[in-house]
C-alpha cells in the first residue's frame, strides 16, 4: 500500500535533499515543449501552446561519471576510450550547496532574477519501463490533433541520444513523485 501525502515544491526540495545514496523513483510532470518558431515569420502556431504529459522512471543522487564509465563499458568501448573520459561542467546552474555537503539531486539556477530548482534525474532506459508522453494544447489541456502532432514533431527540438539519458525538470512543473513507498502530490 502506497503512503499519500500532498506537499508544496519546497517540501519536495527538502525531502530530495534529505534522501541519502542512490535512490529510484518515479516522476510525473507537466512539461512545456520546446519548439522553434517556424523562422522570420513564425510559422509555428503551435508555439508555447504545448505541454508533454510525462511519466518517467529513474534515479536520483548518482554518480554520473561513474553511470557514464558503466555504460561506455556495457557499450564496448575500448579502455582507451575510457581513459580518455572528460565530464564537463553544465553550462547552466550549478548543484545545490548544503553546508559542506552539495546535492547531486538539486539543481539551482538564477534567471531573471528568479531562483529555480530542478530535480537532476538519471533515465531508466529500460524500454519495458518507458512511458509515451501524451502531448496537449496549453491552453486547454485536451490530447493534440494528429495534424497538429505532426506539426509539433517538425518544429520540436530533439536531443541527441546519450549513453546516460539525465533530465532536469524544474520543481515547478512536477505533478506528483513516488519515492521509497510514498506518492507525494505537489500542491500548485
Amino acid at each position: 500500500m502506497t503512503n499519500y501525502t500532498k506537499i508544496t515544491k519546497v517540501q519536495l526540495v527538502g525531502i530530495l535533499l534529505a534522501l541519502r545514496g542512490h535512490c529510484y523513483l518515479q516522476l510525473f510532470a507537466t512539461t512545456p515543449v520546446r519548439m522553434n518558431k517556424g523562422g522570420r515569420n513564425h510559422e509555428n502556431y503551435l508555439f508555447d501552446n504545448v505541454v508533454c504529459k510525462n511519466e518517467v522512471n529513474g534515479s536520483v543522487d548518482f554518480i554520473y561519471e561513474n553511470s557514464k564509465i558503466n555504460a561506455m563499458v556495457k557499450d564496448g568501448c575500448s579502455q582507451e576510450e575510457i581513459d580518455n573520459l572528460e565530464i564537463k561542467d553544465r553550462k547552466w546552474g550549478r548543484h545545490l550547496r548544503v553546508g559542506d555537503n552539495i546535492s547531486r539531486t538539486i539543481i539551482v539556477h538564477e534567471k531573471d532574477g528568479e531562483t529555480r530548482f530542478y530535480v537532476q534525474m538519471k533515465l531508466n532506459t529500460d524500454s519495458k519501463q518507458k512511458k509515451t508522453p501524451e502531448y496537449l494544447y496549453a491552453d486547454t489541456m485536451k490530447p493534440l490533433s494528429d495534424t497538429d502532432l505532426a506539426t509539433m514533431y517538425k518544429y520540436k527540438q530533439t536531443k541527441k541520444a546519450q549513453l546516460v539519458e539525465v533530465r532536469d525538470y524544474r520543481v515547478d512543473n512536477v505533478d506528483k513523485i513516488h519515492i521509497n513507498g510514498t506518492e507525494y502530490e505537489l500542491v500548485k
